[in-house]
């Protein structure tokens, strides 16, 4: 399997973080709901995936990516802004562990609608990256 990061790219505030704490759960993490960052990892299919939320400027990101990528997790879901810092260290990791990387613009509501719909933005967000993850691990093409 090609090692991959997926990256939930999106502005600030829109939901990035969740996405990526309801997919950990998903796969078995633990509960992090109090928790304002995830950096962990899970073992899913005989694949290490890391976790990481953490992708803000003037964050932790460039340390937390890099550990996972020393790790040698096969799969790093993490998030980034759309563009500037953020976006720049992750490429520059990525060419450095030679990780190839997928962005994923996600879904998001910039509006208070309710959380029916806010709901549902985060579960097509996790649909998306866990039909990502299948193919990677089955080895299809994407």
């Amino acid at each position: 399997m090609e090692k991959t990061i997926i990256c939930l790219s999106g502005p600030a505030n829109t939901g990035k973080t969740t996405s990526v704490r309801k997919l950990y759960e998903l796969l078995g993490g633990r509960n992090m709901v109090d928790y304002p960052e995830i950096v962990d990892y899970v073992k899913y299919h005989d694949c290490m995936i890391g976790f990481s939320s953490v992708g803000d400027p003037n964050s932790a990101q460039e340390e937390d990516l890099e550990g996972m990528l020393k790790r040698d997790c096969d799969i790093v879901i993490t998030a980034s802004r759309t563009y500037g810092s953020t976006v720049d260290i992750l490429e520059r990791l990525a060419e450095q562990y030679h990780y190839r990387i997928i962005r994923y613009s996600l879904i998001y509501m910039y509006d208070n609608i309710g959380e029916e719909l806010f709901s549902l933005s985060h579960e097509g967000n996790i649909h998306f990256i866990l039909t990502i993850i299948d193919k990677l691990i089955k080895g299809k093409s994407l």
